[in-house]
């Protein structure tokens, strides 16, 4: 014998000028339950899909629309001293540093992602 426990219901509130609906939803705690849990593990899976792009080995094989070339993604000297020269914020050896960071992303750089930029123009554009 099954037992139907709480259903919910769903209600047509009124339908809007720009085509969009408002209804209002009643479900029991169970459901709720289900949703609230259903909601949480899509939140972290989205969060895991959209953290993947910091593995550095997906990245390996990485190139720009204009070459097809791989990028050598290694922080090298050079990029360090242009990132310097545009005025990045380093790291120290502050011991909250995240392991192998260089640049202290915490800071606003839209002023320094405009001299950097010129920077390597200039450099390159020869």
């Amino acid at each position: 014998m099954t037992d139907t426990i709480n259903t919910g219901n769903i209600k047509l509130i009124r339908e809007n000028e720009d085509g969009s609906a408002d209804y209002q939803c009643n479900f029991p705690p169970e459901a709720l339950d289900a949703l609230t849990r259903l909601g949480i593990l899509t939140a972290i899976q989205a969060g895991i899909e959209e953290a993947a792009h910091l593995n550095p080995e997906e990245y390996k094989d990485w190139h720009s629309e204009f070459d097809p070339e791989p990028i050598d993604l290694k922080f090298t000297d050079d990029i360090k001293t242009l990132t310097k020269e545009a005025g990045f914020v380093f790291w120290a050896d502050e011991t909250w540093k995240p392991k192998g960071a260089t640049v202290d992303w915490s800071c606003a750089y839209d002023d320094e992602l405009v001299k950097f930029y010129h920077l390597v123009k200039a450099k390159y554009d020869r």
